[in-house]
């Protein structure tokens, strides 16, 4: 009996099913993170492995197929996981960017309504972001200045944000609007900043200001010289 005992407890400690799952999910993070999707999928073969019910590791997988630009395998994993947890609100909008994708924006708004009602306000900024492009696509222009608004409640300092809602603002030509969110774009983002002057000009040429606008073409210019000059490999 001692000797049995003494057995159990110098034995290797096991973690559960679960805990494996978990650690598994984790790690898939990470690696989706680092664009590593293949690899992120290896990790969420072992976490269904561990946990065939983890509604969250079919969103994952899901999720990963998608950025591989593997719908089908997308689509069954993500439906799998809104089938296990239809409460999972990253499941249903993973699902809204398939058909996002696929040219079914107004499925995809409708799916990204759900997702956005399960998550409240724990809604990623992102997913605004991402529902304003879609009703872009479908004419919404003050659907998506709604949109664009929440996530930039959200995350205020986004230059791409701030770029995309100036875009809409000029769509209806509401110039001045525009050119107070193309004022708050840093200029260090030089990404975006070649893209901002343009728009900025073509707002002063609406307003009627010629001179700012031609000044704001050719700091456009040169930005776009100064950005080739920095990718030209050395000779």
């Amino acid at each position: 009996m001692f000797l049995l005992t003494g057995l159990i407890a110098g034995s290797p400690v096991i973690a559960a099913p679960t805990q494996q799952s978990k650690a598994a999910l984790r790690q898939a993070d990470l690696l989706i993170a680092k664009n590593n999707y293949r690899q992120a999928i290896e990790q969420l073969n072992w976490a269904i492995r561990a946990d065939p019910n983890s509604a969250e590791a079919y969103c994952k997988r899901g999720k990963a197929y998608f950025l591989l630009e593997e719908i089908d395998d997308s689509v069954r994993d993500l439906d799998r996981a809104i089938k296990l947890k239809p409460s999972l609100a990253e499941a249903h909008f993973e699902r809204a960017r398939v058909f996002g994708e696929v040219g079914q924006v107004a499925i995809a708004l409708k799916q990204s309504d759900k997702a956005v009602a399960l998550a409240g306000k724990a809604t990623p900024y992102t997913w605004y972001q991402d529902r304003a492009a879609w009703f872009m696509q479908q004419g919404e222009i003050a659907s998506a200045l709604l949109a664009y608004d929440k996530a930039l409640l959200i995350n205020p300092s986004d230059s791409w944000l701030h770029y995309f809602r100036a875009a809409a603002y000029f769509k209806v030509a509401r110039y001045k609007d525009a050119l107070m969110d193309l004022s708050k774009i840093s200029s260090a983002d030089t990404g975006v900043l070649a893209r901002v002057l343009d728009l900025r000009a073509s707002c002063y040429d609406k307003l009627g200001q010629p001179d700012l606008a031609k000044t704001a073409r050719k700091a456009a210019e040169a930005n776009v010289k100064r950005q080739l000059i920095d990718i030209e490999p050395e000779k």
